[in-house]
């Protein structure tokens, strides 16, 4: 079977645009978009069926086909280039869905500072990534100084496709990654490919953050390990190090279970929690303190109780830092287990606020892209800065009012993201003659309301971008999307620093 790749919306989403019918949020290039199709397009028919009323897997079978069988797709299209209704003949090919999402220069062209996203570990990651940077290279004019792997919210995938990476990133014949259990056959991987790039003469620099995982985190702490690399983050990585086999039960059933884990060359353990029995009596989430760097103690939840049952749970327990235990990279700098890989270069990502996080749950942000293209005229143009629509301080007051307009309406809530904790308590006081603490409730709302309307100025640059991305998304790929998005990044601006700087950290 064959799809014409585009992503989709239920009707029964939550933005008000979606109600109606299966909207776009995403077109594929090399299929969906390269045949014409665009983020907010609204399909109305598939080879004349009508989609009104479908849920999204019944129009997703209705586009799935044999491979080079041909599908008619109509639908409505508003503000951009073009007739209002549009019908489109896609023929339908096999997806393969890239684990390289960017390759790209950071910086001036001459400066020769190349970018590879890397967003998993497929059969198919080792070819992507070589291809990638030779791809790198042809275009360098003045050679390719430096090099940025990105692997954050990388959660990982085929051990044998991180050890290929790795192995074109660390010296010849060095040790990847090993693995050993108590009824586990010890394993070690070596390089398994020829390096494709000298230290000495290609600084490199590996992003992570608290979402890179698994098999991403053996090619990072490869490079950590063996002083090929910096890494950059802000502050660990997930730290799964384990390895599980899944056996298959009755009933459409299966069993995953843990026979090893995962060793890097220092020899050790990125796993951040470990497993135990729970105490004879109790259970339940269990309240314990840790130190933060400054040596003071906070409260954390250090056990969380997983399983079925209250007696027959075990408890999921972060490693205390005082129990991680120290190694050695090639060079003689120290690293720790039992955390993760912990970044050699450490910078706070950008963190949204609670108005930017409240409108792009509601989908505010795609349906104000929605009305924005319907009311004007945009041409892209063929570069980057050139394809991108200056959103103006008029364009972000047209946002606010529309914002306004849809808070005043009641599709739209300021206070989305406290409702889990504000209407509990609502429904419990209505039902009692508490009607004082009710009116302080209402008092608490709204000024909850205040509080998150203020971000619009507090927080104006951010919400700016926000609305550029989702305004662009209707004219522009994705691989520009996510070119953009590194401009401005702080842990971006740091790993290019530091492979001008050599890429290497002690």
């Amino acid at each position: 079977m064959a799809v014409v790749f585009i992503s989709a919306r239920p009707p029964s989403s939550p933005p008000p645009s979606f109600r109606e019918g299966i909207t776009v949020v995403s077109a594929f290039e090399g299929y969906a978009f390269d045949a014409g199709m665009r983020v907010g397009d609204s399909l109305e028919a598939v080879d004349d069926v009508p989609v009104k009323g479908r849920s999204v897997d019944q129009v997703r079978d209705l586009l799935r086909g044999p491979p080079n069988t041909q599908v008619k797709v109509r639908f409505t299209r508003a503000g951009l280039p073009g007739p209002t209704q549009q019908e489109l003949l896609l023929t339908r090919r096999l997806v393969r869905v890239p684990d390289v999402k960017l390759t790209s220069f950071l910086g001036p062209l001459r400066d020769g500072i190349g970018y590879i996203q890397l967003s998993g570990f497929s059969q198919n990651a080792p070819a992507e990534f070589r291809f990638a940077l030779e791809l790198l290279r042809l275009h360098a004019p003045q050679g390719l100084q430096g090099l940025i792997l990105d692997l954050r919210n990388n959660p990982g995938g085929l051990l044998t496709s991180a050890v290929d990476v790795a192995s074109m990133l660390v010296p010849a014949d060095s040790a990847i990654v090993s693995a050993k259990g108590r009824a586990f056959p010890p394993v070690a991987y070596s390089s398994s490919l020829a390096p494709v790039r000298d230290p000495a003469t290609l600084p490199l620099a590996v992003l992570v953050n608290e979402n890179t995982a698994s098999a991403a985190e053996i090619v990072s702490g490869a490079v950590q390990d063996l002083d090929s690399g910096v890494i950059v983050g802000e502050d660990r990585t997930y730290g799964k190090g384990l390895v599980q086999n899944v056996e298959p039960l009755p009933f459409k059933t299966a069993l995953k279970y843990t026979v090893a884990k995962y060793y890097t060359p220092s020899g050790r353990c990125i796993q951040s929690v470990r497993y135990s029995s729970p105490p004879p009596a109790g259970g339940g989430v269990m309240l314990g303190t840790e130190e933060d760097g400054a040596g003071k103690t906070k409260d954390s939840l250090q056990k969380r109780r997983i399983g079925l049952g209250r007696e027959k749970g075990y408890l999921a327990n972060d490693i205390p830092e005082s129990e991680r235990q120290t190694f050695y990279t090639t060079h003689g700098r120290v690293v720790r287990d039992g955390g993760g890989v912990e970044a050699d270069l450490k910078v706070a990502a950008p963190q949204a606020s609670v108005l930017e996080v409240s409108l792009q749950q509601q989908g505010v942000f795609f349906d104000f892209a929605n009305e924005w293209s319907s009311k004007h005229t945009y041409t892209p143009g063929a570069g980057v800065q050139e394809g991108r629509p200056l959103v103006t301080d008029a364009t972000y007051q047209e946002f606010v009012d529309y914002v306004g307009r849809k808070e005043k309406e009641g599709s739209v809530r300021y206070d989305v993201l406290f409702n889990g904790a504000l209407e509990p308590l609502r429904t419990a006081l209505d039902a009692t003659e508490y009607k004082k603490a009710g009116k302080g409730l209402d008092a608490l709302k709204a000024a909850v309301r205040e509080e998150v309307s203020r971000e619009f100025n507090t927080h104006k640059a951010q919400i700016k971008e926000e609305v550029e991305q989702a305004i662009l998304a209707r004219y522009q790929p994705e691989s520009l999307l996510r070119r953009l998005a590194l401009e401005g990044d702080p842990q971006v601006k740091v790993a290019v620093e530091a492979v001008k700087e050599g890429g290497r950290e002690g």
